[in-house]
């Protein structure tokens, strides 16, 4: 495997179709670089066999791309990271992570939702045959908001991390304004979450965020598991 340490990239673009595989990446930068940015379903890029550790991420856009055979540790992210529409197949988060959202939209085609309906269906007949996508069993995020993914494909903490599903909560209405005023963050993450499309979602306490911060999160969303709205186990 061929291995970067100490480096960075900046101003890198890829529009699709890359194969990048059996690489290590280690504390490097990667700043105002694109990834995968393509409209079209069968030239995106694919990402196999990679281990990047302690990397730093500012300004960059990853557009629909294939992540197979992944191992992510620590990862410092400028303000968000956001993954557009991928495809992860046995990709590790673990350590401190940044602020990351994974999208089930293409950012690119707002318009056309033509094409949006190809990624959705590439997408979906993709996480058919795989066993997992994600294993953030592992990780502390700063904030994790992932659509797109079936929550059944991603391994997780079970102390930390929940999956709510839409049959165990149809209306906001089931939690009272008490819960709202005691937990208003976990309130806003289930409204946000009975607003969208998505039938279940991994809800995940920020871990890497100060104690004071995380703490009243994470109560909330044990809360939640008290009141069956959330997973069990």
């Amino acid at each position: 495997m061929k291995e970067f340490v100490n480096q960075e990239f900046k101003m890198m673009f890829d529009d699709g179709g890359a194969i990048l595989s059996d690489l290590i990446f280690k504390n490097c930068i990667f700043d105002n670089c694109a990834l995968s940015i393509s409209k079209n379903p069968s030239n995106i890029s694919k990402i196999k066999n990679v281990i990047a550790e302690n990397l730093s991420v500012s300004s960059c856009n990853i557009g629909p791309c294939i992540f197979e055979d992944v191992l992510i540790e620590n990862l410092r992210i400028n303000e968000i990271l956001i993954f557009h529409s991928p495809l992860f197949k046995n990709v590790k988060l673990s350590g401190n992570i940044g602020n990351l959202k994974i999208n089930s939209a293409v950012f690119s085609i707002y318009d056309r939702p033509d094409l949006q309906n190809c990624f959705n269906e590439l997408r979906n007949n993709y996480y058919k045959n795989i066993e997992y996508a994600l294993d953030i069993s592992e990780a502390k995020f700063l904030s994790f908001d992932c659509n797109g993914i079936s929550s059944d494909l991603i391994k997780r903490n079970k102390d930390s991390q929940f999956i709510i599903r839409k049959k165990n909560i149809s209306n906001i209405d089931r939690l009272n304004k008490e819960f709202a005023i005691a937990y208003p963050d976990v309130f806003f993450m289930v409204k946000m979450f009975l607003d969208s499309p998505h039938l279940d979602k991994v809800l995940v306490a920020p871990l890497a965020k100060p104690t004071k911060k995380y703490k009243p999160i994470l109560e909330g969303l044990t809360r939640l598991q008290e009141l069956g709205i959330v997973d069990e186990d």
